[in-house]
Formats: C-alpha cells, structure tokens, sequence
C-alpha cells in the first residue's frame, strides 16, 4: 500500500495556519529580532481586495501613530513600529504575570498587483491600522512613506 507524499492544497493552508497560530500564541515569550537583539513580537494583519483596492488591517492595541510606520516600495507594503515597556524597571516589584509584549515589530505584504503610490491612505483608530491602496493598471516601482491620520 503506497502513501501519497503529495498534500492538497488545503492539508497546506491548515499546515501554515497551524504553524502561524503558534506563532501568534499571546502567552509565548516575545522572541528577539536575530539582528538588533532587540525583543519583537508578530503584529497580525488581515488584506483583503475589493475591485478598486486593497484593504490591510492590522492589530496594533497600545500603540501611538509616531510609533508606527507605513510605506510602499512597487507592490510591498511595510508596517512598522514599536511599542516600549511601561512598566518601571528601576523600581524593584513582584511581577506575577508579564504578558503584554513590547519591542520592535516589522511585517512585509507583497500586494499581488498593480498599486496606485498617490492613492495610499492609513489610519490608526481604537487599536487597528487601516491601510488601504488604490490599484492601478500602470505598474510604479517608486516608494514613499505614507503618512498615519
């Protein structure tokens, strides 16, 4: 009896789904980024396509638009930021749980067709950036930094 070593592409989208919610577990230690050493954490993100753009959300609670980057190179959107510890560390104190992650975070979408660079727009409100990205039938490979309303 021969076993099939090909998986169908949904045993391969539960695969990368399972492996992302690991990833995305709330109660595993924030890891370290491999080249600043500094602490990192995953940032989820939704991208959906309407027939006129792309729509990005990302769940960014207790972080501040100054922290917080958005540009697009060509097709690629990146979001960046980072969110700093507030509790006092020069203060000795029992801490019991730690759980809220702080650190540096940086995630890369590669939209899979052509995007307008004039008609990007981002906004941060209660907690999610909303980024949304006009398409266009010309393919731009200029980047920018798009500013957060």
């Amino acid at each position: 009896m021969a076993l099939s070593s090909a998986l169908s592409l949904n045993d391969m989208l539960r695969m990368f789904q399972q492996d992302s919610n690991l990833a995305m577990d709330p109660f595993q230690m924030p890891s370290k980024n491999a080249l600043t050493n500094v602490p990192s954490f995953p940032v989820p993100l939704d991208v959906t396509e309407t027939p006129k753009e792309f729509v990005i959300l990302c769940d960014m609670p207790g972080f501040e638009k100054s922290n917080v980057n958005v540009s697009l190179n060509g097709q690629v959107l990146t979001v960046s930021g980072e969110r700093t510890s507030t509790t006092d560390q020069t203060t000795p104190a029992n801490r019991h749980v730690i759980e809220r992650r702080h650190g540096s975070f940086m995630r890369r979408v590669s939209l899979p067709s052509s995007v307008d660079a004039s008609d990007v727009k981002a906004l941060l409100e209660n907690g999610v950036l909303h980024v949304r990205v006009g398409k266009s039938s010309v393919n731009v490979l200029k980047g920018n930094s798009i500013p957060i309303e």
